[in-house]
């Protein structure tokens, strides 16, 4: 293997991904070179540049330290809430999926097995309930009353 290769070898390994907590993205803000990295999600580039923002503001004499500690608190509350909410939105996308999938089975299952329990399951996904069995003395009075 010549020198090229391997150098390309080494520049084609992927980068570990390094991960980031609040408190690493604070450090990260207030020695600010570079723009946050892509992999963070939204709120975590926000809180980030937020962050970056109210440290330079401070060095450069437009914020007291009273000032500056209030505007880093609004900012946890917002990024707080700004996670909880993608969050949110993620479990929702997810249940989404997963109620899609299930639609897709049973729908699939009936086209192929026209069956009452087949159209059964697809109703329990569609609607998440299960239906209710009728027992025996239910079937003689409904066989009763229709006969009438």
């Amino acid at each position: 293997m010549s020198k090229g290769e391997g150098k390309r070898k080494q520049q084609e390994q992927p980068e570990e991904k390094k991960t980031y907590t609040v408190e690493t993205i604070k450090v990260a803000a207030y020695n600010w070179k570079d723009l946050p990295p892509q992999d963070l999600s939204m709120p975590e580039r926000c809180l980030w540049l937020t962050l970056a923002n109210i440290y330079k503001r401070f060095r450069d004499g437009e914020l007291s330290k009273e000032q500056g500690e209030e505007l880093k608190q609004k900012a946890m509350v917002t990024y707080n809430a700004d996670k909880a909410l993608l969050e949110m939105h993620d479990t929702i996308i997810a249940e989404q999926a997963a109620l899609w999938k299930r639609i897709e089975t049973a729908g699939n299952k009936y086209g192929v097995e026209r069956t009452i329990k087949a159209a059964d399951a697809f109703f329990e996904s569609v609607y998440g309930v299960t239906l209710r069995k009728p027992n025996k003395a239910e079937n003689s009075t409904e066989r009763a009353q229709n006969d009438e």
